[in-house]
């Protein structure tokens, strides 16, 4: 496989970003942090556009409250470039967030939308647990059941 120049430098600026070892294979050029961020940044989206060209990509970004001001420009430029792509994004925020950026989202453009999950009510939370598992009680009562024990613990 021929490796280009793009490619070479691409492997360079994402192993300084994973803090590996510098190598002949792969020299670090002195950059600026700019200069660098921009490297960065085409090095994560030119991966993205190969393994989308290749597959369709699935990529959850959770909790996007706590984001930091780089990684909210990256992001953003992957939610601009997604519709070109195969690329399902999931992206996961406080409401508070989402309405701080609900200005930016009316701009996105098709293809893209907002679901808000309500918080649960302590009822609604416990009626859901209900629902989705048995109770303690009956959880303990079929182990003591099928162990021949009362509760698991012995006779």
């Amino acid at each position: 496989m021929v490796q280009s120049a793009a490619d070479t430098e691409h492997a360079a600026v994402l192993a300084n970003l994973l803090a590996l070892p510098a190598s002949d294979r792969y020299p670090v050029q002195e950059l600026s942090p700019q200069k660098l961020k921009e490297k960065t940044f085409a090095a994560l989206l030119a991966r993205l556009d190969a393994l989308a060209d290749r597959q369709p990509v699935y990529i959850i970004f959770e909790d996007v409250h706590w984001i930091d001001p780089t990684s909210l420009e990256l992001l953003a430029t992957i939610v601009e470039r997604a519709p070109q792509l195969r690329v399902l994004l999931l992206i996961t925020a406080r409401p508070d967030f989402t309405e701080a950026a609900s200005g930016e989202r009316d701009a996105m453009g098709p293809g893209r939308s907002t679901l808000r999950a309500e918080a649960y009510s302590r009822g609604n939370a416990q009626h859901q647990r209900r629902r989705a598992a048995p109770s303690a009680d009956a959880v303990v009562g079929q182990t003591a059941h099928s162990s021949g024990t009362r509760g698991g613990f012995g006779r």
